[in-house]
C-alpha cells in the first residue's frame, strides 16, 4: 500500500493502537455476546457466518482502535462506513459526526424521514435518541454484510451493504435481518466523508428470549 498521501505522523500511527489496549479489551475482539450470536444465525454459509463475525468483532468492538480518534485517512471509502457505523453502535454523536461532510443528507424509515443539513446527522440522533425513549428501544448494533457496490469515480463514492441490526425492545432481544445501508461520499482533502446515507429496512424483525436464537 502507498503512503504517500499520509504525514510522517498519520504513517507512524498507520495499523497500530493510539494505546497499548489491555487483556480485556483484546478478548472483545474475539467474543460473541448474545445478541451477536443471535444476528449470526440468520447467515446461511459458513464463510458468510466467519465474515460477519469477525467484522462484528472489527467493527463493534474496537473501542480504542485509531478509528475512534476521527475520519479514516484512507483509500478505501468502505474504511469510512465502517467507522461511521462503529460510531453509531457505540452510540458516539460526536464520532459520527466527524466522519460526515457539511452539508448532511440522511433519509430512514423514521419520522420525519429526512434529515438535511450541517447538522443533519446530529439532528437524526436525537431524534433516534427520542424515539428510542417512546417505545422502549436501547442498544442498537448494526452490522454489515459483504458490500453490493463501493464504487468510486474520482472524489466521489457509492457504497451499497446488506445490513441487520440487533436492539432490545422493552426487555426483549430484536434481530432485525434483511435491511440494506446505501451511502454517498466525497474526498475532503485525503479523507472520505460521508455526504449521505439511507436505511431500508428489511422484513420483519424476529425476536429472541432467554431460552434461544431469535425465531420468526
Amino acid at each position: 500500500m502507498s503512503f504517500e498521501f499520509l504525514s510522517d505522523e498519520q504513517v507512524a500511527c498507520f495499523g497500530r493502537f493510539p494505546e497499548e489496549p489491555s487483556a480485556a479489551e483484546l478478548e472483545q475482539f474475539f467474543r460473541l455476546d448474545r445478541s451477536a450470536l443471535d444476528a449470526l444465525a440468520s447467515k446461511r454459509r459458513p464463510a458468510t457466518k466467519l465474515g460477519w463475525a469477525v467484522q462484528w468483532g472489527f467493527n463493534g468492538k474496537s473501542a480504542r482502535s485509531s478509528r475512534e480518534k476521527g475520519p479514516v485517512v484512507s483509500n478505501d471509502p468502505m474504511a469510512a462506513v465502517l467507522q461511521y457505523v462503529a460510531a453509531f453502535n457505540r452510540g458516539d454523536a460526536n464520532a459520527m459526526a466527524a466522519t460526515c461532510a457539511d452539508p448532511m443528507q440522511i433519509l430512514d424509515g423514521m419520522s420525519p424521514h429526512v434529515w438535511q443539513g450541517p447538522t443533519a446527522g446530529e439532528e437524526w440522533w436525537r431524534d433516534v435518541l427520542a424515539e428510542a425513549e417512546h417505545v422502549g428501544a436501547s442498544g442498537y448494533h448494526i452490522v454489515l454484510d459483504e458490500p453490493r457496490h463501493v464504487d468510486v469515480t474520482g472524489e466521489y463514492a457509492y457504497v451499497v451493504a446488506p445490513a441487520s441490526m440487533t436492539f432490545t425492545l422493552r426487555g426483549e432481544q430484536v434481530t432485525q435481518t434483511g435491511s440494506v445501508f446505501t451511502v454517498a461520499l466525497g474526498k475532503i482533502g485525503a479523507e472520505w466523508r460521508l455526504t449521505a446515507w439511507a436505511w431500508a429496512k428489511g422484513g420483519r424483525p424476529a425476536r429472541s428470549d432467554t431460552n434461544g436464537p431469535a425465531e420468526e
